[in-house]
């Protein structure tokens, strides 16, 4: 529970871990389990995991996390129901972090790709090496790197900005192409830019309280899945071409208004 306006009025807020669909461009919530006061994400993973397999089965084979949720209990969960995983790894894995820095450092660059995004230029850069016990992670094989350079200008100064981010993976050697680990590691992001996103910037999931108590706001939180579903389907039907650039989120938003309007 937590207060919605200056005047004091209880509100409640929905705290969910999400599993999203991301190799879909519709980027569809699969399902969502709430995290709720003294609790934590990477607790709640098996349960939501557990449910995913049980409803979807074979058509999903990998999983990709971030950090919050990357552990040694997760990923023995993960190959337990004969999935890959893909996790991210940032300070909260102090020994994995360090072990991933160290053993990546200086290694060649194995895939590359370029793009002209909010008016800079992005380079992506993979780098990946094979590990063994030493890593001290269960059912790890590789770890990752990818680099990403934004350099352009914004208000009349150059800008140049870099960052590195590490990943820890069981899938086999030899299964994808350097090209391939690369576009997985893109994908992994589809939950933030193609789901948390426009769930807070389109539906304002983050900002607005339709419902003050009980287990409404579960049920808002569901509605607005089902309306980012639709909305996303709605967004894929409008683009011209498979790969061409995606339609605007304003401009789809644009289209349902007048058609729920004409309705």
């Amino acid at each position: 529970t937590s207060v919605c306006d200056d005047a004091g009025t209880e509100c409640w807020d929905v705290y969910s871990l999400r599993a999203v669909l991301v190799s879909s461009s519709v980027r569809p919530c699969l399902d969502q389990e709430i995290v709720g006061p003294k609790t934590g994400e990477a607790t709640k993973f098996p349960v939501l995991f557990e449910r995913v397999v049980m409803a979807y089965g074979q058509r999903v084979s990998i999983i990709t996390v971030d950090a919050g949720i990357t552990s040694a209990e997760n990923a023995k969960l993960v190959k337990k129901h004969e999935k890959d995983y893909v996790f991210a790894v940032k300070g909260n894995q102090p020994a994995l972090f360090e072990y991933a820095q160290r053993v990546l450092l200086g290694t060649p660059d194995l895939a590359k790709t370029r793009e002209r995004a909010q008016g800079m230029d992005v380079s992506r850069t993979l780098r990946c090496v094979a590990v063994g016990p030493e890593a001290r992670f269960p059912h790890a094989t590789e770890v990752w790197s990818v680099m990403r350079l934004a350099t352009g200008t914004r208000k009349g100064e150059d800008i140049s900005e870099l960052e590195t981010r590490y990943f820890v993976t069981s899938i086999l050697p030899g299964t994808l192409t350097a090209e391939e680990k690369l576009a997985l590691v893109r994908l992994h992001w589809g939950i933030e830019n193609g789901s948390n996103w426009t769930a807070d910037v389109v539906l304002k999931e983050d900002t607005r309280c339709p419902v003050k108590k009980g287990n409404g706001a579960l049920v808002v939180s569901w509605l607005n899945m089902i309306a980012l579903l639709l909305l996303g389907i709605l967004r894929a039907l409008q683009q011209k071409s498979p790969n061409g650039p995606p339609v605007s989120w304003k401009s789809t938003m644009m289209h349902f208004v007048v058609v729920v309007l004409v309705v």
